[in-house]
């Protein structure tokens, strides 16, 4: 849907930090790619064990 509006994006500075906003988007961006890499492979999710 394109960039982030600007005042989104300042609240989002002044609650996390520059570098909480930085780190919260590289974990997007790796849930999404692993995401992906698993749909290419038709993998199914881990299961967790207890």
């Amino acid at each position: 849907p394109g960039p982030i509006a600007g005042a989104v994006y300042d609240n989002c500075v002044a609650a996390l930090g520059q570098a909480g906003v930085n780190a919260l988007t590289f974990a997007i961006g790796m849930f999404k790619m692993i995401g992906a890499i698993l749909n290419v492979y038709n993998e199914p999710v881990p299961e967790y064990r207890r």
